[in-house]
Order: C-alpha cells, then structure tokens, then sequence
C-alpha cells in the first residue's frame, strides 16, 4: 500500500453514515477486534473498536450480517436501537490499513484505507 489518498481520490468516494458491525483480524498474529462503522466510503471506512489497533498496521476487515437486517421493513441500529431502512451488508472481505486512531471513553476510533475498492456499497444508504 501507498502512501495515503489524495484529497481529491477520497472525495471521489463520498463517505456514508452506516452502522454495520466489523470484525478485524490483523496480519501480523491472530488477533481479533470487533468493532461497528460509523462512516463507509468505496475506498475506506471509520470505526468504533472495542479496543485498539496499531497505526499502519494491516488487517482483514469482515462486514458482518446481524439477523436484524434480514428483517423488511426498518431495521433497529444495533449501536443506538433507533429504525433504520434496510441495509445491504457488503459481502466483500478486504484488508485495510490503520491511518489514524483515537479514543475515548472506554471506545476506540480508527480510521482505515482500504487496499482495493469496496465493490457493494448500498446505493440506498449513499
């Protein structure tokens, strides 16, 4: 991986607010962090992490499929337990690189670039 996109190659990729739940497992061992997106673009996301990730560091991002959203109709977020429409999870696994974290209480944030376009981003939810 390169060094980090242009302003203008991520503004090419506009970012959506969509809660779906992650599962991160680094390449460097066999750690897991599960986490939730806060934001998801073509090319990276923002996430919420139930604990840390080392900056620069590469990991396998897994989207998963919480049974709610199965569900016609709205969907309940699983953060806040608000409505929401129906969401299409993507089924693409790609790995992605930690440009920036940060934290607060008992919650951590990392920023991550991803190495190849996301292919299904619901064009609903953009």
């Amino acid at each position: 991986m390169g060094e980090r996109a242009s302003i203008s190659t991520r503004r090419a990729y506009p970012r959506t607010d969509v809660r779906i739940p992650i599962r991160l497992q680094s390449a460097d061992d066999d750690a897991t962090v599960s986490g939730i997106t806060v934001n998801l673009s073509r090319s990276g996301t923002l996430a919420r992490l139930e604990s840390p990730v080392v900056i620069g560091g590469r990991y396998l991002i897994q989207f998963l499929r919480p049974e709610s959203f199965n569900a016609p109709g709205s969907t309940v977020c699983v953060e806040c337990g608000a409505a929401q429409a129906p969401q299409v999870v993507p089924e693409q696994t790609l790995w992605g690189q930690v440009l920036r974290q940060g934290a607060g209480a008992s919650v951590y944030a990392a920023a991550f670039e991803f190495e190849s376009l996301l292919e299904v981003l619901d064009e609903e939810a953009a």
